[in-house]
């Protein structure tokens, strides 16, 4: 009798203690559901058990299609190798962690997310779970890259700069200036080559005043130029004439479709694929522009043509500090031409008036 009442009350026992069990596991399972993030728990070697709803709604996968390893299938593919090996060292390590990886909505759009997990240890210290919550960071990442960027678009512009001021304070030649500082814009940009337009003071069109290439400034009367137009078209079904309205850098990110002209189909033997084309100004009003030349398709951030901007600007000043010298060496030579003429005035000229008199005198002797 008393073996049976046992056995009823272990039986009670048992059944209370299941049904505060599934209580307790439905009331985690909502818990979980509700988190303000992608949860998750796996086994101690690693593959995943269960996912919250917010994982499913999020990746549209369903938890079936996601347990065990299937959930990596949402990693962009460039994170996932990193992913991956972290993991790995994580389950060898047996000790809690972070990584961060890019997760795929389930529109298609990635998303980095923060990856926070730690590990529920027996009393001997071996791992009996792994439990997990993935955090969205992607305004953090977009504000870092912004950062960065600012920062690299700031860090050029001083370096630029600088050595801009160390080649004035160095160079004789000032001709040599605009060639320094048309090297270091292409080197900036890893670009192939240059090309500098000038606007005409009368027509306004733009034609080339110069290139920049294999390291040496080649002037537009140079044989390779020989029988081209070297004026731009400005028609607006080519792409440049809206550069000149709006004043901003425009990228021709394959030359090879846009319509034919002249210049162009001198770049294409060059392999040249991509230009940015990059308008110089001086007191507000349009000068010119340079045209930088890629031999691969190139796309540029707004803090890159920012960059580019600042460097045209500085390269227009070169060029006009090359013509303020190229003047003042011209009224060099005229003052020079107009001292030697005053001088031939002063001296060469009165002893001529006195070869003059003599002759007059000489003559006048004769007849008498």
């Amino acid at each position: 009798m008393t073996d049976v009442t046992s056995r009823e009350h272990e039986g009670r026992t048992s059944a209370t203690l299941s049904g505060d069990l599934d209580v307790w596991e439905q009331s985690f399972r909502i818990a979980i559901d509700t988190i303000p993030g992608l949860a998750w728990f796996g086994s101690a070697d690693g593959p995943v058990e269960f996912l919250n709803k917010q994982w499913c709604e999020y990746t549209g996968m369903s938890l079936a299609d996601a347990l065990g390893w299937g959930w990596t299938g949402t990693i962009h593919p460039d994170d996932l190798p990193g992913l991956e090996a972290q993991w790995h060292d994580a389950l060898v390590r047996g000790g809690p962690g972070e990584l961060e990886a890019r997760v795929r909505r389930c529109d298609g759009e990635y998303r980095w997310f923060l990856f926070r997990y730690a590990p529920l240890l027996d009393n001997a210290g071996r791992v009996l779970k792994w439990y997990g919550v993935n955090t969205d960071i992607e305004a953090r990442k977009r504000a870092e890259k912004a950062l960065l960027a600012s920062e690299q678009l700031a860090r050029g512009q001083v370096n630029v700069l600088k050595s801009a001021l160390d080649a004035l304070a160095t160079e004789p030649d000032s001709s040599q200036l605009v060639a320094h500082i048309l090297d270091t814009l292409t080197e900036q940009f890893g670009a192939h080559s240059a090309s500098v337009w000038r606007r005409g003071d009368d027509d306004g069109r733009l034609a080339l005043a110069f290139a920049f290439e294999d390291g040496i400034i080649v002037p537009k009367t140079d044989p390779r130029f020989a029988g081209l137009d070297l004026v731009l078209p400005m028609e607006d079904i080519w792409p440049w004439p809206e550069v000149f309205r709006s004043g901003q850098p425009s990228v021709i990110e394959d030359i090879r479709a846009v319509p034919p002209f002249a210049l162009r189909d001198r770049l294409l033997p060059l392999d040249i694929i991509t230009v940015l084309l990059v308008p110089m100004t001086i007191a507000g009003r349009l000068e010119g522009a340079i045209g930088l030349r890629f031999k691969q398709q190139r796309a540029f951030q707004t803090e890159q043509t920012k960059l580019a901007l600042a460097l045209a600007t500085q390269a227009m000043l070169m060029i006009r500090l090359t013509e303020l010298s190229a003047q003042s060496r011209e009224a060099a030579i005229v003052d020079e031409r107009n001292r030697i003429a005053r001088d031939i005035h002063d001296t060469l000229a009165q002893g001529f008036t006195g070869v003059i008199v003599q002759l007059e005198a000489a003559e006048d002797a004769a007849r008498r």
